[in-house]
């Protein structure tokens, strides 16, 4: 996994693929994670957060791009990101 400062998410999130799964990491003392959600690259190939949104009450897709919903809330300290690794099979199972 990587972290990815605030400071640094508007150049990284062009790095950032389909199906990543981001943390939320907070400024809150004593918490590290907030939120998570995944990438999905939109049409135009902008990285946006697929997530369960309090607000609407249902799973949405950002209307910006990551470095967006990150920058905006003093709070939001920056993302750790991930992908999925593939499972591995065992021939003999």
């Amino acid at each position: 996994h990587t972290f990815v400062t605030r400071d640094a998410i508007e150049h990284a999130q062009w790095h950032l693929r389909s199906g990543a799964v981001v943390a939320i990491v907070t400024t809150t003392p004593g918490l590290l994670i907030t939120h998570t959600g995944l990438i999905r690259l939109d049409e135009q190939g902008r990285p946006r957060l697929l997530h369960a949104s309090r607000q609407n009450g249902r799973v949405v897709l950002s209307h910006k791009d990551i470095a967006d919903y990150v920058t905006r809330a003093n709070t939001r300290r920056g993302v750790i990101v991930t992908r999925p690794e593939p499972p591995v099979v065992n021939p003999t199972d």
